[in-house]
């Protein structure tokens, strides 16, 4: 069962579409073979493509673009105008805020915490691939928080536990439990249980 509201709609049960399923009042539109967990909200002017799985608990914000074959975990937050793209695959408990671009082929594990403007291109080609393109976007564990406007180049592993300052340019991988900072980015120290950044 499907509960709609003057925001959003919310999935009652598991739900699977056969057909495009479209909520003009808040202009959300499902594409068909998708599967949506219980509990989980699609915020207005969300679009949701074909053959995509989204688990339980999860809230996808306003405006939101989830491409095909995208697969997402329980209890995550999507935030304001990101894009998924294809053939991505999120764990659970994951945090984005607005306008983030996590690329096809994406691997995002769990409790991470992605910032506005956070961008994982896949491409390293500058768009222009010799012969067949090849998506090879960062790998990121579990448990980093990135800055704000924070950028990860193609092909690198960011560690479990890494944090980046604001505006930071990762090219290479990181180490875990470890703070960067910068263009490029170079860590800055260590990090412990229990540490407060400043």
């Amino acid at each position: 069962m499907i509960k709609e509201n003057e925001t959003n709609i919310e999935f009652t049960e598991t739900y699977i579409t056969n057909r495009e399923h479209y909520f003009p009042m808040l202009n959300i539109r499902i594409g068909r073979n998708v599967k949506i967990g219980k509990g989980t909200k699609i915020f207005e002017n969300t679009i949701v493509r074909k053959n995509v799985t989204i688990g339980e608990g999860n809230i996808i914000g306003n405006s939101c673009l989830i491409r095909e074959n995208v697969v997402i975990g329980n209890n995550n937050k999507i935030g304001f105008s990101c894009s998924l793209e294809p053939h991505l695959i999120m764990g659970d408990n994951n945090s984005t805020q607005g306008f983030c671009m996590l690329s096809e082929y994406s691997v995002i594990k769990n409790e991470n915490f992605f910032p506005p403007h956070f961008n994982n291109p896949a491409d390293n080609s500058i768009g222009k691939p010799k012969g067949e393109y090849i998506a090879r976007p960062a790998i990121i564990g579990s448990r980093c928080r990135f800055g704000s406007g924070t950028r990860l180049v193609p092909e690198i592993v960011i560690a479990d536990g890494t944090i980046t300052g604001a505006m930071s340019l990762v090219t290479k991988d990181t180490e875990p439990n470890s703070l960067y900072y910068g263009v490029p980015a170079k860590k800055i120290r260590d990090i412990k249980e229990g540490d407060e950044l400043r």
